[in-house]
């Protein structure tokens, strides 16, 4: 067995409020990957080209100003597919709509979790990625309880 180290989790959110919400939600489930908040789009994509992160997943609110969540995933579906082939692109937002849904479908985002972000949906949208980290014990609960 390969002991790599846990991925990154980039997140893009102009509200800080909201970062410090994952952040804490992800620590309470023992959630070990270290969450590396992004303001803007732009911040990410300098970042990716600067090579200064390389996530594992990303996860982007789909209401920003200067640059939405849906350009940001085009832009990383458009000029970073290579960096980024097998990585999930995770749509965060408020907007609960089948329009919403199915705009940031057609930009690429790879699931859609409506805010406020609750446990089941992002695990469902997180658990997909090979060689995330959760704390042992947590495990162990989990094993416990079946």
């Amino acid at each position: 067995m390969i002991n790599r180290p846990p991925i990154t989790i980039a997140y893009v959110e102009d509200d800080p409020k909201d970062v410090e919400a994952m952040r804490s939600m992800l620590s309470e489930w023992h959630i070990i990957n270290p969450v590396v908040a992004f303001p803007t789009g732009w911040e990410l994509l300098a970042s990716l080209k600067a090579a200064i992160v390389t996530p594992g997943i990303v996860l982007v609110d789909m209401v920003m100003p200067s640059m939405d969540g849906l350009e940001v995933i085009r832009a990383l579906r458009k000029d970073h597919a290579s960096a980024l082939p097998d990585v999930p692109l995770v749509m965060v937002t408020g907007m609960d709509d089948k329009p919403s849904i199915s705009l940031a479908k057609s930009a690429g985002a790879d699931a859609y979790i409506v805010k406020p972000v609750g446990v089941p949906a992002l695990m469902k949208a997180i658990n997909t990625v090979e060689g995330l980290k959760v704390a042992p014990f947590v495990l162990e609960i989990v094993r416990s309880r079946r």
